[in-house]
């Protein structure tokens, strides 16, 4: 491989990682935001109606960064207050 082409594939590999990085943060961030919403009882109901348990049981996994399983827990604790015996009965949320 020629130094030019070992240059381009590194500044592509780059680009790609910078863009997953990006959208890591952006992804963070989105669940930081529903995590404020989650504060207000009023808001609870939407967000589990919208279907968000799934995702966050999904971000508690060892593969998920860990800002991401952060959010997950603290959406989890926040919504717990009142949905408590839906988040438990959320496949792989509690173990056993």
């Amino acid at each position: 491989m020629s130094n030019t082409q070992r240059q381009r594939r590194e500044v592509v590999q780059l680009a790609y990682d910078h863009s997953s990085w990006t959208r890591l943060c952006e992804v963070v961030m989105f669940y930081q935001a529903i995590n404020n919403l989650a504060a207000a009882e009023e808001n609870k109901v939407h967000i589990v109606e919208a279907g968000a348990l799934p995702h966050y049981v999904k971000f508690l996994s060892a593969e998920c960064e860990e800002n991401l399983q952060k959010e997950a827990v603290n959406g989890l604790w926040l919504l717990a207050s009142i949905y408590k015996d839906i988040i438990v009965a959320v496949p792989g949320c509690v173990k056993g």
